[in-house]
C-alpha cells in the first residue's frame, strides 16, 4: 500500500461523501495500519504521510425573528422564536 493508493481512494470518497465522512475514513485507516505497523505486520504506515482530510467549515445562519414566517400573526411572539 503507498500513500498515492490512499489519497486516490481518499479522492473517490470525496465523489459521493462529505470531507467529514472522508475524515473518518482517514482516522479508521490511520488508525489500522499504525496499529500493523506497531505490531510489524508492516514495515510503515503509510497513512502517516497523506496529507489529513479538513472537513468544510460550518458557516450557522441565524434566524431573524423579524422575518415573516408564513402568518406570523397567528403565532405568538415566543413561538415564533423557538421555530428558528
Amino acid at each position: 500500500m503507498s500513500i498515492k493508493i490512499i489519497e486516490d481512494f481518499y479522492d473517490e470518497l470525496r465523489k459521493t461523501l462529505s470531507e467529514c465522512t472522508v475524515q473518518k475514513y482517514h482516522a479508521k485507516i490511520h488508525g489500522a495500519l499504525k496499529h500493523a505497523a506497531r505490531k510489524e505486520i508492516i514495515p510503515a504506515n503509510p497513512a502517516a504521510n497523506v496529507e489529513k482530510p479538513q472537513p468544510e467549515k460550518f458557516n450557522a445562519s441565524f434566524c431573524n425573528t423579524d422575518v415573516s414566517i408564513g402568518n406570523a400573526s397567528a403565532f405568538p411572539a415566543r413561538a415564533a422564536r423557538q421555530l428558528c
